[in-house]
């Protein structure tokens, strides 16, 4: 009887520390998923202002490119106003 006992007072134990156990693996897992979702989000705010930069640089080196042919296409023009030549 005193065995019956020991064996379901020590497996009541057993489960208590189980339980307390998992309870604390959950805290730390959701404290670990928290800071995961932190990094994440910042990753994808970093993410969406580079996306945005480029975009800008973009937009940027095109209006330089269209003001490049511009230029050369005005120097060209200077060019042959001094030649009798024409352009074909």
């Amino acid at each position: 009887m005193i065995e019956l006992l020991t064996l379901i007072v020590g497996f009541g134990f057993l489960f208590y520390y189980k339980y307390k156990v998992d309870k604390k693996i959950d805290l730390i897992n959701d404290y670990r998923l928290k800071l995961y979702q932190d990094k994440y989000q910042s990753l994808l705010k970093k993410d969406k202002e580079y996306f945005m930069d480029i975009k800008e640089l973009s937009r940027h080196v095109a209006h330089l490119e269209k003001e490049l042919v511009k230029l050369t296409k005005n120097k060209e023009d200077k060019k042959n106003i001094y030649t009798l030549k024409t352009k074909k």
